[in-house]
């Protein structure tokens, strides 16, 4: 059950963080009629994806040797959802409220 719930909640959070950086990346160009709201995506998706295939696995080292620490062996899994679950509620409220928030402090 948790490891379903997990997923739920890594793959919520990622879309809502790549939505929010993508209205930040786009929101110029497209605002000031530069480029179209699909050129404008385009770009984004290719040059996401050119990052995250280049230079992503070194953010994944960074948080799985660096900064996450944890041993699942001495804490329970449900440990583990407490800060996803808790950024992802921020953001929802967030977004039900129009209010702008960055991701990088949810």
């Amino acid at each position: 059950m948790f490891s379903e719930f997990g997923f739920v909640i890594a793959v919520t959070l990622a879309l809502s963080i790549g939505a929010n950086n993508a209205g930040i990346a786009m929101g110029p160009v497209y605002g000031a009629a530069i480029r179209s709201r699909w050129a404008s995506l385009a770009f984004i998706a290719v040059f996401y994806l050119l990052g995250a295939l280049v230079l992503g696995h070194r953010g994944v080292a960074t948080v799985g040797r660096d900064l996450f620490t944890v041993p699942l062996s001495t804490h329970p899994y449900g440990f583990l959802l407490i800060a996803p679950t808790a950024a992802l509620a921020l953001m929802v409220v967030a977004t039900l409220l129009r209010v702008p928030v960055s991701t990088t402090h949810a």
